[in-house]
């Protein structure tokens, strides 16, 4: 059983309540963490606690792994250490990690989801000029990053619905349990990838939206080391989730496309 301990940094400012302290409220619980992934670490924890009060002797060894490093990118993967330094410790059968779950569908029906694969999510850079050989005017690198078109039309570009046969497999199957206009736009999905209407639906659905195409968003554009210097060079971090087996090289030339511009790598 696997969870994660760690989470995304967040600036105390930017939150109601303080992100780093669990709040129970109205039903609910707020804090960073709760639903990725502490709550899977504490169901794992709780679970075991109970299986030890109540005498439980399972068939084989149960073994429980809570790591860090998921959120901290390259510079230390919890999980990967153990793999590669403690293999032994984790050797099983199967293993329970995250990001599958259940959700009410209807009154009547439910669905529980099961994860066979994942989006790769490489943080791709656009940049303007290189500190060496500025092809902008002095301190203009930001500027001309914040204003270009080729990030704008980066930004309101939609990449096509793009389905595997195992995507396809769950819109077909789902629909009738899903039903009304949602359960009927998965079946036209499922039949025709191409289908404009049926993808608009599915669009107002993050989680369906998701399943459906790749995702790419600008987050953040900076330059300079200090606020009393002009950049020597300016970035655009550029957020990708791309859809399984497709190659993150044909991605980037896709995204160099639709910018346009070659002074932008």
């Amino acid at each position: 059983m696997l969870a994660h301990l760690d989470v995304v940094e967040a600036r105390r400012e930017d939150w109601t309540r303080d992100p780093f302290t669990l709040v129970e409220e109205g039903g609910y619980f707020y804090g960073r963490g709760t639903f990725d992934d502490k709550s899977m670490a504490a169901v794992w924890v709780d679970t075991l606690v109970r299986l030890r009060k109540q005498g439980y002797k399972p068939k084989r060894a149960i073994k429980m792994a809570l790591t860090c490093g998921e959120e901290a990118g390259s510079a230390f993967e919890g999980a990967q250490y153990l793999v590669k330094h403690e293999r032994q410790l984790i050797d099983a059968a199967f293993a329970l990690n995250e990001f599958a779950y259940g959700v009410w569908m209807r009154r009547d029906s439910r669905g529980h989801g099961i994860e066979a694969g994942e989006k790769t999510g490489p943080g791709l850079s656009s940049r303007g000029g290189e500190p060496g050989r500025p092809q902008f005017p002095a301190g203009q690198e930001q500027r001309h990053l914040s204003s270009h078109r080729g990030l704008t039309r980066l930004s309101d570009y939609e990449f096509p619905v793009q389905l595997n046969d195992t995507t396809r497999t769950y819109f077909s199957r789902m629909s009738a349990i899903v039903g009304g206009e949602t359960g009927v736009a998965m079946k036209a999905l499922a039949a025709d990838a191409a289908d404009a209407e049926a993808a608009a639906t599915l669009s107002q659905d993050p989680r369906l939206n998701a399943i459906a195409a790749h995702h790419v968003r600008r987050h953040v554009i900076g330059g300079g080391s200090r606020q009393q210097c002009a950049a020597a060079a300016a970035r655009a971090n550029i957020n990708c989730r791309i859809f399984p087996g497709v190659a993150v090289e044909d991605v980037r030339r896709r995204l160099e496309g639709i910018m346009a511009d070659p002074r932008l790598q």
